[in-house]
Parts: C-alpha cells; structure tokens; sequence
C-alpha cells in the first residue's frame, strides 16, 4: 500500500511539471492585506488556485483559501472593563462580604482582549480570466468570478456600564464595564472582480501583484484585498 501512495504522488508531480500541464494549467499562490471596509477591519488573503487556459486570452479557474480580519472598538480607557468571574468553589452571591469576593483570586486580573472584532471567512472560488497584454516576459489580465464563504464571525455589539452590583444585605461592587459579544456563523455568496500584473522570474515560474474587490450583496458586506502571487 505504501507504494501504491508513492507512485501516485509521483505520478501527480509528473502530471504537474510536464510541459503539456505547464502549456494548459497554470497553479498559483496568492497571499497579501485584506480590508473589511463595513467593519473598518484590517487582516490577511491565503489561498490556493488552479487555472485552465482555452485560448491565449482566456481562462477559467477555481480557487480555495480564508480570509481573517479583526478590529478593536473599544475606547482607549480599559482600566474598568473587567469579565467578572468566581471559583467554583465560591457559592456565594457577588459582592456578598465574608472574604471570598475580597479575596484577589476571585477577581482574576482579566481584560478585554485588544482586537475582540473578529471576522474570519473559508472561500471557494470559480471565476473568467481575460489576459489584457502578455509576452514571453510578463502579462496583466482582469479576472470576474463568484466566491462561496463560510463566514465565522464574533463581535462586540455593546458595553453595559454598572455603577454598582449587590443589594440590601450584599456588599455592593462599584464601576465595572461588562461586555456582550455577539457570535454568527453563516454561509454567503458574493461577487469577485481583481487584476493581476506578473513578470517571469524562471522558466514557467511567474511572480506578481494581485488585487481584488469582493462584494457580498446578501449581507452587504465589501472587502478589498492585494498581495503577491506565485503562479507557475
């Protein structure tokens, strides 16, 4: 069975590197900044692709990656927002006197996190190339397609500001801010459009600038992302 493996694997490098793969497929690697304008959000690109070529001008290809994105709205001052937490020990309700709320244990030293906006997407791309100007050395073309995401989502949509926790016979506590967090995962369908410039590094191995625009029409969600790619 062993070998069975190996000689796939290198049966799928020679399909890879033949000069007929190289002369109708091309594989690429892409990889760069990615900006959630509705969310005021900064990140990253990855992904992997495959293109086929049918004509000098035109391919068709399908990609796969992810994209993350992350923000903080929180205003500069945290020194009041806390996650209030207890041992499990701890039966007592908050603020109630006898030692075990005083105790420093019971208020662990836990902040909010610096970017707690946090936007991450798994994509599937299928999409058109058109080769706007090439040569033996470099070429540009423009590319429209449809991207398919898994999105996964956490932000906080509110801070709940309380100037004090307890009651008649419970020790109150003073001046916390609690944050509530919203978390959505969902699927969504959006519109791709990007350009790539590259230039021949090697035989058959091309290094380039790629950018893309990427709108969500459902949710309404527009990102912008640009980077390097590696296509060979």
């Amino acid at each position: 069975m062993r070998y069975v493996r190996l000689l796939i694997i290198l049966f799928f490098c020679l399909i890879v590197y033949s000069e007929s793969f190289s002369q109708k497929f091309q594989i690429f690697g892409f990889g760069g900044h990615s900006y959630y304008i509705n969310k005021n959000a900064g990140g990253y690109d990855l992904g992997l692709g495959l293109n086929y070529k049918f004509s000098n001008r035109s391919s068709i290809g399908v990609s796969i990656g992810h994209s993350y994105n992350d923000v903080s709205p929180l205003p500069k001052d945290l020194t009041l927002a806390k996650v209030i937490l207890k041992e499990e020990s701890n039966r007592l309700p908050l603020g109630f006197g006898l030692g075990d709320w005083e105790n420093e244990q019971n208020w662990p030293k836990i902040r909010l996190e610096e970017q707690p906006n946090r936007y991450f997407r798994f994509n599937f791309g299928v999409y058109y190339i058109f080769k706007n100007f090439f040569n033996n050395i470099k070429n540009f073309n423009c590319s429209l397609g449809a991207v398919f995401s898994y999105r996964d989502e956490s932000e906080l949509i509110k801070m709940i500001e309380t100037t004090n926790i307890g009651g008649v016979f419970v020790r109150p506590t003073y001046n916390h801010v609690i944050p509530v967090f919203n978390y959505n995962t969902f699927l969504d369908a959006g519109l791709k459009c990007g350009f790539t410039y590259s230039f021949k590094i090697k035989k058959a191995l091309y290094l380039g600038y790629n950018a893309a625009f990427v709108i969500y029409p459902k949710s309404g969600s527009l990102m912008i992302n640009n980077g390097v790619l590696i296509s060979m």
